[in-house]
């Protein structure tokens, strides 16, 4: 333990800040960025969000990314079957649309265009980008109990965490959400500030720089 260092990654929070203003959509729009694999926990949210649009709960969801994401230009089997299945599962949604995948510079818009930024996964996550992409834009998150996601998001703070694969819980935390455009304020702005503090760009390249002389330090 005592040769171990602990080192968040980091982003660009000012190039990743929000949008300002009030309000940004009539509806509040839900947000999901990365690989359409089981893993992430696509299909526990697209069954959330089939739970609220059953229940009346107004709301958009933005289906982002692709099953293509991790390829070296041959598809596989996995890949086909896992795109056909989110769509057909997206389809059954009426409040849900697929979005094309996204360049990494237009990111910043993606994330300025909706209210939650939900973060599904159910492996053990290491980090999580996206997450702090999405708070340092501005958005309170809704994330699982797994990996690091609990290092990253305060619960009842910057976001809200539920259990992986809980349909339930997660269209609990979402309808929640959804209804207190306080909540999501509050919760968004006190996410951008906890990014801005802990997962800013400069404090990771400092840290990394640390690191570094510690180990010149050490040597022989």
């Amino acid at each position: 333990e005592e040769r171990s260092a602990e080192l968040p990654n980091g982003i660009d929070t000012v190039r990743f800040k929000p949008l300002g203003g009030g309000l940004r959509n009539d509806v509040p729009r839900i947000l999901f960025t990365g690989a359409w694999l089981k893993q992430k926990g696509i299909f526990t949210l697209l069954e959330a969000l089939g739970m609220l649009e059953s229940r009346g709960v107004r709301f958009e969801a933005s289906i982002a990314g692709s099953s293509y994401l991790y390829t070296t230009g041959d598809f596989q089997q996995w890949q086909i079957d896992s795109d056909r299945h989110v769509r057909e599962a997206a389809s059954k949604v009426k409040s849900v649309r697929i979005v094309d995948p996204t360049p990494y510079d237009q990111m910043t818009d993606l994330y300025r265009s909706c209210d939650i930024y939900a973060f599904p996964s159910i492996w053990d996550e290491p980090f999580g980008l996206g997450i702090i992409e999405a708070m340092s834009c501005g958005l309170p998150v809704v994330g699982c109990t797994v990996g690091a996601v609990p290092e990253i998001v305060a619960h009842g703070e910057t976001g809200l965490l539920v259990p992986p694969e809980d349909a339930a819980a997660m269209a609990g935390a979402l309808e929640r959400l959804i209804g207190d455009e306080g909540e999501r304020r509050r919760m968004g702005a006190s996410g951008r500030r906890r990014a801005e503090e802990n997962f800013n760009l400069a404090k990771h390249a400092s840290g990394l720089i640390k690191i570094y002389e510690t180990l010149m330090e050490a040597a022989p």
